[in-house]
């Protein structure tokens, strides 16, 4: 959906410019909209943003 490339996806959210505001404002709407339960530290301490969908993931089908 971002369209990003294997790279960019590799890299740590921070490099992104993602901030604990942004970072709870999308744990918000996670739970909110997909109802899935992140912590504001593992979306900001997320080592990429594929580890981060990849734990979004995981909660959606199990």
């Amino acid at each position: 959906m971002l369209r990003l490339s294997a790279d960019k996806a590799a890299k740590p959210l921070g490099s992104y410019g993602l901030d604990s505001l942004a970072a709870a404002e999308f744990r918000n709407w996670l739970r909110l909209e997909l109802k899935v339960e992140v912590t504001t530290l593992e979306i900001t301490s997320a080592a990429s943003l594929m580890a981060l969908y990849e734990r979004i993931g995981s909660q959606l089908l199990g």
